[in-house]
């Protein structure tokens, strides 16, 4: 996959840049500049450059393709980063997730719902909970039901926020680890929770809390329109 132009970036038709080395924790390019040529001179000795990655992609003059462009100059620098680098690793998780907020929010405010609900397919589940709220808030309450029951049918083996695998690749291949022999089994007693457990996980959930609130109103206008139905050609005393 590219993830740079450099013969874009010269200001001749003519000239090309000469790569020499890649720094994927600063997401730069070293190379030397070669006017009229392919290879540089070896007399005078070249001077080496810096280019930044730049992500070959449409409409990058746009807010879209420029935020787009910046999530996959992270996601591809995730990506090659060891598991020894902990620091630069988590700040380009965090452009990621920031990214794809700012381009779920653009999709809302454009009125591109299914856009929107395949943004929400990439995120992991504290950034899809915060899009919920969003859209919540813009008034878009429709999109937020769509989103809860969209990701509640998802797979576990395979949850949508990893679409670009961008989390797998965070983990690495050590990430799938067996159960220790010794640990107990978790109980799966269905109806162990508390009333007042389940008002905090609503709480904390926008997702049950929206599912909740449609099954809450719906159940009230069944109730409501039992309670309008009479016999109109009934005698009163």
């Amino acid at each position: 996959t590219p993830i740079c132009d450099v013969d874009n970036q010269c200001k001749g038709k003519s000239d090309h840049h000469f790569v020499v080395g890649i720094s994927e924790r600063f997401q730069t390019i070293r190379s030397v500049l070669c006017k009229g040529a392919f290879y540089p001179p070896t007399m005078p000795r070249p001077t080496v450059t810096e280019i930044s990655w730049q992500v070959p992609l449409c409409e990058m003059t746009s807010e879209k393709g420029q935020l787009e462009e910046e999530f996959w100059r992270s996601h591809f620098a995730l990506t090659g980063m060891s598991d020894a680098d902990e620091s630069t690793r988590d700040s380009a998780d965090r452009t990621i997730k920031k990214t794809l907020l700012k381009l779920f929010a653009l999709a809302c405010q454009s009125g591109l719902e299914m856009r929107a609900l395949s943004l929400c397919q990439l995120m992991s589940p504290e950034v899809v909970q915060l899009a919920i709220k969003y859209a919540s808030k813009l008034g878009r309450s429709q999109l937020a039901h769509l989103i809860a029951e969209t990701l509640s049918r998802a797979p576990p083996s395979s949850p949508p926020h990893r679409g670009y695998g961008y989390e797998s690749s965070f983990r690495g291949p050590d990430a799938v680890r067996e159960p220790h022999p010794d640990a107990q089994p978790l109980s799966q007693d269905m109806f162990a929770s508390t009333v007042e457990d389940q008002e905090d996980t609503d709480k904390e959930n926008p997702i049950l809390a929206l599912k909740k609130k449609q099954t809450g109103l719906s159940s009230s206008a069944m109730m409501a329109s039992k309670s309008r139905r009479s016999n109109p050609f009934k005698k009163t005393s």
